[in-house]
């Protein structure tokens, strides 16, 4: 997940404020679906690369926005989870099909001819290093919903 330039020295990152901070972005990334962001009740905070929440959102947010198949919703919410710091981006598009599921977090495989297959597996891994982890629950008609886990500092 480290990027040329991308400081590799993990940091305490503040989910909530990085999140409002990417805000802007989010919403013309997202288009035509319309994306919120509910803040928690209290600051959940992670210890990670500064950008790897910007990297996080930016993918799942386009994931959302590039399997939907008419204008909706995705929703971002920040919440603690026992030792855990969640992060969870749900959509409210088509699903993914249980034929493609298992194989998402493959490196290389996407449903998008013109795409690399490589933004979730790149997550996953980073995340693991970590400590965390991501997986999607998804119903077809029904949307899907990435739950992204980070050890809570």
């Amino acid at each position: 997940m480290m990027h040329q330039g991308e400081p590799a020295v993990a940091l305490r990152v503040d989910l909530a404020s990085a999140i409002e901070r990417l805000m802007p972005l989010l919403g013309p990334l997202s288009k035509p679906n319309r994306v919120t962001f509910t803040p928690p009740a209290a600051p959940v905070g992670v210890r990670c690369p500064p950008t790897l929440v910007d990297r996080i959102l930016v993918n799942l947010v386009a994931n959302a926005r590039d399997a939907a198949e008419r204008p909706g919703h995705t929703a971002i919410t920040v919440r603690r989870e026992g030792p855990d710091a969640v992060i969870e981006v749900a959509d409210d598009g088509p699903g993914i099909s249980p034929s493609i599921a298992p194989r998402v977090f493959e490196a290389g495989f996407s449903t998008k001819p013109e795409h690399q297959g490589l933004g979730l597996a790149t997550l996953r891994r980073a995340l693991r290093r970590l400590g965390g982890d991501i997986d999607l629950v998804s119903a077809l008609g029904a949307g899907t919903r990435a739950r992204v886990r980070l050890p809570a500092v």
